[in-house]
């Protein structure tokens, strides 16, 4: 009788300590629980902000786009202008044509005429060359601006992701 009151001593003492444990093992899940909450509201938070800057900085490239599209626009209908006024040079050409077909009998002055209407055309050719050649580098120029824009935008993006993989 002694030997089973010494167990039943130790059973309660047994008992005690792991309820004491369980409450202690609770306390600790709360307490991480919580820190762990913050820390994860945190980084949401933090990850929200970085997401509405790179919103904001979206934004900001369509606009871009948008001036570029618009002065593609632009371009396009000098460009319609240009073939305008080609037409109309064709048409100035075709004119000058049948009046020389009636004045085949003053040939001289005819080619007088003749020789400063090819001067002043192949001016304006190499003027519109000039123009024309002079957009295309401008329009080459702002391409390749938007694809340094996107090229740095990747970038941006993918340091996000690298961190975002690690955890």
């Amino acid at each position: 009788m002694v030997g089973s009151r010494d167990l039943s001593a130790m059973d309660i003492e047994t008992s005690e300590a792991i309820e004491t444990l369980r409450a202690d093992l609770r306390q600790v899940e709360v307490t991480l629980s919580v820190k762990i909450g913050t820390s994860v509201e945190a980084s949401a938070s933090t990850l929200r902000g970085e997401m509405g800057l790179l919103r904001g900085e979206m934004g900001q490239l369509r606009a871009e786009v948008g001036q570029v599209r618009a002065e593609t626009g632009q371009l396009r209908a000098e460009v319609g202008q240009l073939r305008t006024q080609t037409g109309q040079l064709r048409t100035q050409t075709g004119q000058l044509r049948a009046e020389m077909a009636e004045l085949r009998g003053d040939m001289t002055g005819v080619r007088g005429e003749m020789a400063g209407i090819r001067g002043e055309m192949s001016s304006m050719r190499e003027e519109l060359m000039r123009h024309s050649q002079v957009l295309h580098e401008s329009l080459r120029g702002d391409i390749r601006m938007i694809a340094e824009g996107f090229v740095t935008l990747d970038r941006k993006v993918e340091s996000l992701r690298r961190p975002a993989d690690l955890q």
